[in-house]
Formats: structure tokens, C-alpha cells, sequence
């Protein structure tokens, strides 16, 4: 029967772009931006850092040419020397800063309910209102983002979906043990928990980015992970776990993915799909990427160009995410149980 395949959705910074949050290029120009930020720099003197530092981080950031600061802090991390700056703290205050308040602008507009080039709409409205398959490992998202967008928009359409205004007792309990179970691999770590015991709720964040609950704000930002090029055995705990959805699965989704040659190398892509690659098939949104970056993913995933062809759907340069699934991606059909 089709509908015991099983999906996976890889999502670059590129799926997050419509609902408010940027793009590794445009964080990295946001944080460099924070060398002229009064309140982030009166709120980092307070733990060790000064505004002279900030702009030293600042420079060398930009002057890394990256357009990853995951990749910048992995090659700062690389270094053996101690390094005179904590470049480590500062981007990680720097992440979560620019994040929570691209989550605050997008509350505000409620971009995440958008009407427009919304692809959570667009796959959500394949499932069935109890989204068991989010339970029992039919689909499955890997991200590289830090944001909530994704796990917030779940969060709200259950409980509307399932108690339109207002939960019994029981069914708050019911929804409580729902979230619960729900797990979005984030590569990199996320800005915080949604709605559960430790969490916050979407867009609820003024005590945060104007830093007057500091110790928060760094529990937060402790949830940002940073890659050492020694990986802990948590860390990478957290590949392998990608690789194996990755292996199990039958269509595999990459949305708004940058091809960001650390990322694939981190996912095992020129490992984790040599095994009975005939039987999946896979679809690729590359808005905007260079053909290197695509011509190097493709070679990962499948070099034999004559299979490839026949089991891989490339979308367009300028097209979206939303477009892409509504106009190549029929399989998602099969979403439903």
C-alpha cells in the first residue's frame, strides 16, 4: 500500500524565508550589524564582552566571505590557541537575538498563516486532522534553521483543527501529550520549546530581545548548537539519527536548502543513499542556487546520472517552495493515511 511511505522534509534557511526569518547570508549581515546596536552592546558588557570585541567579531565575520555563521564558528572552533575574544558567546547571543526578533516581526504579521507561498499549508492540508504521522515515523523533518515557525504552525492547526476554540480538561491533556511526542530534528539546535513544560509561547519574546530577563534569554541561547570540529557523542548522536531517516525513507524533500558543502557532508549524502537508491525518489527546490552548488548536491545524492534522472525532480531557479510542491511534487497525495 502507498500509504505506509515514508517522507522526509530537509529544510534549509530558504524554507523559512517567507514566514519572516532569514536567510544565512542576511543573518550574518544582521549580526554584523550589531556592532551599532546600543542595547546588545550595553547587554553583552555585562557578561565580559565589550563593544570594542563585538566589532572585531563583527569585521571578521564579514570578512570570512561565509555565507554560513555556523560555518564561521566551526572554523573559529577549529582554532587550537585560545583566542583573546569569546567569539563563541558572541555568536551565540548574536543568533538568538536576531532570530527572536525576526520571530517577534513575524507573529505580528502572522506570517506563518499566510496565504501566500505558504508550503506548511499547503502539505499540512494533506493530513489528517490527528497528524499521526508525525507520531509513528511516516514523515519526518530535519532542519538547519534555528526558528519555530515550523513547530508553532503545527501546534496551532491541531488544536484548531481538533478543538476549534477551546479544550476540555481531558483534551487539553490530549494536546499537551501530542506536543509532547512531536520531534523536529533541528541540526543546529533551535531559539527555545514551544508550549511544553520548559517552553514559551510563539512570539511571546519582549522580555527577551529587550534582554530585561537575561538569565532566559541565555537558557535560550544554550539551546543554539554550535558544532565543534570534535563533535560530542550528542552531536553526533545527531547526524546519525538524520542519516537514518534519511535511509528509511521513500521520498525525501529538500525545501530551501543552501547545498552548503559542510551541512551535505554532515547529512552523509554521498553515503546514506547507495543502498537501494532505485526505490526512492527525491525533490529538490534550488530558487536562486548557483548550478556548482547544485551540480555538487546532485553528484552526492546520486552520481550515476542515468538512475538520477529517474528518480529526481529538480525545481526551477525562480521557483518557490509552494509552487514547486503544487506543481511537481503529486506524491504528497499520499500524505494521508
Amino acid at each position: 500500500m502507498m500509504n505506509n511511505k515514508k517522507f522526509v522534509f530537509v529544510l534549509g534557511a530558504g524554507a523559512s524565508k517567507d514566514f519572516g526569518y532569514p536567510t544565512g547570508a542576511e543573518l550574518i549581515k544582521t549580526i554584523v550589524g550589531y556592532k551599532h546596536d546600543s542595547l546588545f552592546i550595553k547587554f553583552m558588557e555585562g557578561y565580559g564582552i565589550s563593544g570594542r570585541d563585538i566589532g572585531i567579531f563583527s569585521d571578521r565575520l564579514e570578512e570570512s566571505g561565509l555565507n554560513s555563521i555556523d560555518a564561521f564558528l566551526a572554523r573559529v572552533l577549529a582554532r587550537e590557541e585560545k583566542q583573546p575574544i569569546d567569539f563563541e558567546k558572541i555568536g551565540r547571543a548574536g543568533i538568538t537575538y536576531a532570530i527572536l526578533s525576526a520571530e517577534k516581526a513575524s507573529n505580528r504579521q502572522r506570517l506563518v498563516f499566510n496565504f501566500d507561498d505558504n508550503w506548511h499549508r499547503h502539505i499540512f492540508n494533506f493530513l489528517d486532522d490527528d497528524y499521526k504521522v508525525l507520531h509513528n515515523g511516516r514523515v519526518r523533518f530535519i532542519t538547519f534553521n534555528y526558528d519555530l515557525a515550523l513547530e508553532y504552525y503545527i501546534a496551532r492547526t491541531y488544536y484548531v483543527r481538533n478543538y476549534i476554540h477551546s479544550a476540555t480538561p481531558k483534551e487539553q491533556a490530549t494536546y499537551l501529550e501530542f506536543l509532547d511526542k512531536i520531534k523536529i530534528l533541528h541540526f543546529y539546535g533551535s531559539v527555545g520549546n514551544l508550549y511544553t513544560k520548559d517552553g514559551r509561547a510563539y512570539g511571546a519574546i519582549d522580555n527577551l530581545i529587550n534582554f530585561s530577563k537575561p538569565h532566559l534569554f541565555w537558557e535560550i541561547a544554550k539551546n543554539v548548537e554550535i558544532i565543534r570540529p570534535n563533535a560530542s557523542n550528542g552531536t553526533q548522536a545527531i547526524f546519525t539519527e538524520a542519516q537514518q531517516y534519511l535511509a528509511a525513507a521513500d521520498y525525501i524533500f529538500f525545501l530551501g536548502f543552501g547545498f552548503d558543502s559542510l551541512n551535505m557532508e554532515r547529512l552523509g549524502l554521498h553515503q546514506v543513499f547507495q543502498e537501494n537508491i532505485q526505490d526512492k525518489l527525491f525533490y529538490t527546490t534550488v530558487y536562486e542556487a548557483d548550478n556548482s552548488s547544485i551540480y555538487d548536491f546532485e553528484n552526492r545524492v546520486c552520481p550515476n546520472e542515468e538512475i538520477r534522472k529517474n528518480i529526481y525532480t529538480r525545481g526551477e531557479k525562480d521557483e518557490k517552495i509552494v509552487s514547486f510542491l503544487k506543481n511537481k511534487c503529486f506524491i504528497l497525495s499520499q500524505l494521508k493515511d
